[in-house]
């Protein structure tokens, strides 16, 4: 019994000390990868982007969910839940999900540094529509500007006001890729969305970023709406950009998942989730206005 016990130990002291060796020797490489030459390259595709005439159309699809949220309450309605001997009581609003599929033709031009996003609304829930200069019709989340995103995030200004750091290296459709946090130096003074870039290794191209909830403008409304059923707020929010057409990415994909962890229950409720797909690209114009250093 005791030699058991024994080897027990000594097996568990060393998968201790091979994952203690093997976190040591990611971190390092981590901390010791240069980013310079990477980030400087990231400036200089933002400073590209920025001084870029655009003209170009696609299809954008967006489908929408938005559920029925439940939560906590101390009035005597539904099913008790005993939790630190607290009594809770769960009820909801008896309202269905609702389902939105929208497809527009999506053009958005920028010239002279003025942006311009125009949306014809093809299809709503299956029904032809054809209605031009249509606003974004998504309820709980609205975007823009898409493309535009790792300006605020990379651009040399933007690098004055950030620090960045490697947390995982891996592959992406086929390629090595870098993901990069950047962090705020001080989130009172960035109005722009941070989060983690997934950079490829080859050519410095920005091939996706997830953005941090924290820095949602919506944020702090929705750890408010959070605490009303004792519950923490988790949102993804990812844009990818899959397309390349002389030198520039566009976006492929842009997709919010709002979600809500409860305290008193194990488990995750999705209270809406946007997806949007872009795709059938044309251009008609994407040319650099000024020369840059």
């Amino acid at each position: 019994m005791k030699k058991h016990i024994f080897l027990s130990s000594v097996l568990c002291f060393l998968l201790f000390a091979i994952f203690w060796v093997y976190s040591r020797a990611h971190s390092t490489f981590f901390q010791s990868y240069e980013l310079t030459p990477i980030l400087e390259n990231c400036a200089e595709y933002c400073e590209r982007l920025s001084h870029t005439s655009l003209y170009f159309v696609c299809m954008e699809e967006v489908k929408e969910t938005i559920n029925t949220i439940i939560y906590p309450s101390l009035k005597k309605r539904g099913r008790p839940i005993v939790k630190s001997g607290m009594e809770y009581y769960i009820h909801h609003r008896v309202r269905p999900v609702e389902r939105h599929h929208y497809v527009y033709d999506y053009q958005l031009t920028r010239k002279k540094g003025e942006i311009k996003e125009k949306r014809i609304l093809l299809r709503e829930d299956g029904k032809e529509k054809n209605k031009k200069n249509a606003l974004l019709k998504t309820k709980r989340f609205t975007y823009q500007h898409v493309i535009f995103g790792p300006i605020g995030l990379l651009s040399r200004q933007a690098q004055l006001n950030h620090t960045y750091e490697v947390i995982k290296q891996k592959k992406h459709q086929g390629d090595r890729v870098l993901i990069i946090r950047a962090t705020p130096r001080d989130k009172n003074k960035v109005k722009h969305l941070y989060g983690d870039v997934w950079i490829r290794q080859k050519d410095s191209a920005i091939l996706k970023i997830e953005w941090n909830q924290q820095s949602l403008k919506n944020y702090q409304w929705m750890k408010e709406e959070a605490e009303q059923y004792d519950a923490e707020p988790k949102t993804l929010l990812v844009s990818e950009y899959d397309y390349e057409h002389k030198g520039i990415l566009f976006p492929s994909r842009y997709h919010i998942k709002e979600m809500y962890y409860f305290k008193w229950n194990p488990g995750r409720f999705v209270r809406s989730e946007i997806e949007v797909t872009y795709r059938d690209y044309k251009f008609f114009t994407v040319e650099t206005e000024v020369k840059y250093k």
